[in-house]
């Protein structure tokens, strides 16, 4: 491994805000400093963390901003009594969410304004190696199965949980390792709190509840995994599993109904024996040339939390091997979007859209949301999607700009069908204004807005409460 380890750094940062938060008597900074610590993580920042918990007097409000949720107007954000009152077992913190897919999504659009070719469903089928060095790849696109080759001189094995399989491509069975976890989120049919909060599950570990747009997210569980990557379930037990520990400290958690559930592989590093919970969240790059596969490298572990710097670490270490010795600028450049900032009441003026709409498209895109309305069509502002509310010209954008090549593309981008209809009100329009940019047949927008439905109705199915379930004994969706 020759990757920095990422809770190194945090110990660094951590220590450096618990000593600024120790000093620091503003309210509005102390609230800013802990939302850091939050973010931050490891032994120091959760020390500072409870020391601020145990002087916090019950009762008191919280010190996050005013929450927007549209038309009911802005609300004050208060802690329910209970949870105020157990804030030794409970740490609250502002919103600390951020969009893991619209990360993902700027991170590959920076990369193609800077030169790369970016390709989506697109799989990697074998990395050739040959005289001991790697040479190209071949890929095939999954929607057309059209295969492509490629060469190179260097190939980066990126690809997450994926990654033992993905070495395996170059003959390299059992040279990569790691331990895949399980993690599970559940998606509430609307914002519980206004900031989140960090909970004791029945076996200790920490769970959370945060807001997010306009429903919640609970999460996360962390168990090992030996199924399909591709097709991970969610059990009804784990769905109980993090309401009940959620529950212990924001009851209200039981009045809102769960309307879909997320499923993902944590890439962590391989060690037989600790618990899952125990397992490093460190990164390494294994460099491939002593397996007889020169220019090939794995990145392995981290987290998205870590995920520039990690990059910078690869970079550094391969570009010189390509004649590159330029230095990296990413952690001083903006990506698409976080050049300037845009005034929310200016862009819903500017557009004719609500504020709410505007100040959700500033979050999501920043200062390219004046090209999601000014360059999606003339009917850019209407509303498709009302729990959101995902305009015409973001589902325009994301397959023009953005690269969606399937209405389920677009939900990733758009959060399209996230809401408590589950895409009944909202899939068959968008798969039109969608299949208008991609020239899709009339079947074809039936097929991509019925591929959509069943996805949501999967992610619900673990979760269905018993008037569900007698539903879709009827044959309705849920």
């Amino acid at each position: 491994g020759l990757g920095r380890s990422r809770e190194g750094a945090e110990t660094d940062v951590a220590t450096t805000l618990a000593a600024a938060l120790a000093r620091e008597t503003d309210a509005a900074a102390r609230t800013a400093i802990v939302a850091a610590l939050g973010k931050v993580g490891g032994a120091t920042a959760q020390e500072a963390l409870r020391s601020l918990a145990a002087t916090h007097p019950p009762g008191a409000r919280a010190t996050a901003p005013a929450h927007d949720r549209g038309p009911e107007g802005e609300h004050a954000a208060r802690l329910d009594a209970r949870t105020a009152t157990e804030l030794r077992k409970a740490l609250k913190d502002i919103s600390i969410t951020y969009e893991n897919t619209l990360m993902a999504l700027v991170s590959a659009l920076d990369a193609r304004e800077h030169g790369a070719t970016v390709l989506l469903r697109t799989t990697v089928e074998k990395i050739h190696v040959e005289g001991g060095a790697v040479t190209g790849v071949r890929t095939r696109d999954r929607l057309t199965g059209v295969a492509s080759e490629y060469t190179a001189r260097v190939v980066v094995n990126a690809t997450g949980a994926w990654g033992p399989i993905t070495a395996s491509l170059a003959g390299l069975e059992g040279k990569v390792k790691l331990r895949p976890g399980k993690g599970v989120h559940l998606i509430l049919d609307r914002p519980v709190t206004d900031v989140a909060v960090l909970v004791d599950a029945i076996d200790g570990r920490q769970i959370f509840i945060e807001p997010w747009e306009n429903t919640s997210l609970i999460g996360t569980t962390d168990d090992d995994t030996y199924a399909d990557l591709d097709d991970l379930p969610v059990t009804t037990d784990e769905v109980r599993y993090l309401v009940e520990g959620v529950e212990q400290v924001v009851p209200r958690v039981r009045e809102a109904r769960i309307v879909g559930t997320t499923v993902g592989a944590r890439p962590t590093l391989y060690k037989y024996g600790p618990t899952e919970d125990a397992l490093s969240r460190e990164h390494e790059i294994v460099d491939h040339a002593k397996d007889g596969a020169r220019g090939l490298y794995s990145l392995l572990g981290g987290k998205l939390a870590s995920y520039r710097m990690f990059a910078q670490e690869a970079a550094d270490l391969i570009a010189p091997t390509l004649g590159n010795a330029t230095h990296g600028t990413t952690h001083t450049s903006a990506l698409p979007g976080g050049d300037r900032l845009l005034d929310p009441a200016a862009l819903a003026a500017r557009f004719d859209v609500s504020r709410h709409a505007a100040a959700r498209l500033i979050s999501r895109h920043g200062a390219r949301a004046e090209s999601v309305l000014g360059d999606g069509g003339p009917r850019a502002t209407v509303t498709v999607c009302r729990s959101e509310p995902v305009l015409a010209g973001e589902i325009r954008y994301a397959v023009k700009v953005e690269g969606a090549r399937t209405l389920q593309d677009v939900a990733r981008r758009t959060n399209l069908a996230l809401g408590p209809c589950g895409g009944v009100e909202c899939a068959l329009a968008a798969a039109v204004i969608a299949g208008d940019v991609l020239g899709w047949s009339p079947s074809e927008v039936r097929a991509q807005a019925a591929d959509l439905l069943r996805a949501r109705r999967k992610s619900r199915l673990p979760a269905i409460g018993a008037a569900q379930a007698r539903s879709l004994g009827r044959g309705v969706t849920p």
